[in-house]
């Protein structure tokens, strides 16, 4: 779940280090437990489950990884979109159910049991999330527009967002003279910059090829973001990190649900004004080489 909200390898592993040293460390204590019954015992003649006179630092140590996720969530609530969020608040609400019953009761055990179902119910959904995911730039993919649009041409009340289409220029030639390697070096460097600029609740996503969508709020300046972008491209190409410099072209209106007709129809329209840019800047760019 870490994962899937920072696409941090280096906090993954680190967080597994810890779950393996309080793992090594319970496992130390039943060792321990075998012949002095400080954590628990079976009473031979009842074949029951008993707890020790510190089964406390049994329940400390179960608990202590989960401990660490809830800390770890609401540390981090603000990296989580409105979904995951659903999923982590459902996830410690299924642990905290059976850990209550277990604290209360005392031998149900279903502490496990519920987290289990926890991590089945994460684990299907991250797999359904990883299916919008573009494996080469990390946002979203053209599934995942697809899943976006559909969701704007099914809804009812009004609703506006500014959707924006943009266009890496002269990406062929970066893969002609560069090679792909290079390519999907522009790819994710263009992704990486759209990530930086937008928030967290936006929505972005690599349309295919070299087309990446930014959908964000009417109320948000779609214009503005899109000086921000190219701020931040300037910036990266002032650095001279790579044997190219990235440009874009990009087209953005704004549309209303339930009022506009057809989203596929909007596509188009912003698509057009897109390469209307892009024709535009070649014009110019002929225009200052004959000069």
């Amino acid at each position: 779940m870490d994962f899937l909200a920072f696409r941090s390898s280096s906090r993954v592993k680190n967080l597994t280090y810890i779950a393996w040293i309080v793992t090594a460390v319970h496992i130390v204590l039943l060792v321990i437990n075998y012949k002095t019954h400080f954590y628990f015992y079976i009473d031979e003649e009842s074949n029951i489950f008993v707890h020790g006179s510190l089964y406390i630092i049994h329940m400390i140590i179960a608990y202590s990884p989960i401990a660490l996720v809830v800390f770890n969530i609401v540390v981090s609530s603000k990296v989580f979109k409105k979904n995951q969020f659903v999923l982590l608040a459902l996830f410690i609400f299924l642990i905290c159910l059976g850990s209550n019953i277990d604290l209360i009761i005392g031998t149900s055990f279903l502490i496990w049991p519920c987290f289990t179902a926890s991590i089945l119910y994460a684990y299907f959904f991250i797999v359904r999330t990883d299916t919008g995911i573009d494996s080469l730039t990390g946002i979203g993919n053209r599934f995942a527009f697809n899943e976006f649009i559909d969701k704007l041409s099914r809804q009812s009340a009004r609703e506006s967002y500014s959707i924006a289409m943009i266009d890496l220029d002269h990406f062929k030639q970066i893969n002609d003279t560069l090679g792909h390697a290079e390519g999907d070096n522009a790819l994710r460097d263009m992704a990486a910059i759209i990530k930086g600029c937008i928030r967290h609740s936006d929505f972005a996503a690599r349309y295919g090829g070299d087309e990446f969508v930014i959908a964000v709020p009417a109320a948000y300046d779609i214009g503005r973001l899109m000086e921000r972008i190219q701020l931040a491209m300037d910036t990266q190409n002032e650095k001279h990190s790579r044997p190219y410099t990235i440009e874009m072209s990009c087209g953005y209106d704004v549309y209303t649900t339930g009022v506009d007709k057809s989203i596929n129809e909007f596509i188009n329209r912003i698509d057009t004004l897109m390469y209307q840019q892009k024709e535009e800047r070649r014009r110019q760019n002929g225009l200052r080489t004959a000069r």
